[in-house]
């Protein structure tokens, strides 16, 4: 497939020419986590059609792309589950054509959700609120690092609202 990268470093490369580009996505939390983790970059979410599409109305009870891309654009199922029994059997060209075709359709999907999104008027809590899309932002690094726990001090804790709880 023309113009698909499979090479880390040029995949590595195409992220930092382009960090600063509008970045869309679906479940972009997994995906940023894996792209810090095989290539120790971060890239921001610009739109996640995961995150958008569970804040309208009428959001479906699944949020996988398959679903929402034929909730929201009417198309039929393109990936089974026989699909990923034997990853590693897959040649190069059938993965290749199934992430682009996830592109095609995220884009897609997009498109819909921004006038979407404008209609319920959503688009300020989505982007710019605290809990919208800068959340995820946030809770893909949290997940990537991990929530640190000092045991110690939480013992300390424990023990003095223990001993107040005791006085009364």
């Amino acid at each position: 497939y023309q113009g698909v990268l499979t090479d880390p470093e040029a995949i590595k490369r195409w992220f930092q020419e382009n960090s600063t580009n509008y970045l869309i996505w679906h479940n972009g939390k997994f995906d940023v986590k894996f792209i810090k983790k095989a290539l120790g970059l971060d890239v921001p979410i610009s739109w996640d059609t995961m995150h958008a599409e569970s804040l309208l109305p009428d959001r479906p009870e699944r949020l996988d792309l398959q679903t929402c891309v034929g909730k929201e654009l009417g198309y039929p199922p393109w990936k089974s589950k026989e699909m990923y029994k034997d990853r590693g059997a897959s040649d190069l060209d059938s993965v290749a054509a199934l992430n682009l075709t996830d592109v095609e359709y995220t884009y897609r999907l997009f498109k819909v959700q921004i006038d979407k999104i404008q209609k319920a008027g959503l688009s300020d809590f989505y982007l710019n609120n605290p809990l919208g899309l800068k959340a995820l932002n946030f809770l893909s690094e949290v997940e990537y690092r991990g929530i640190g726990f000092n045991y110690e001090q939480m013992q300390k804790l424990w023990q003095q609202n223990l001993a107040a709880h005791e006085q009364q």
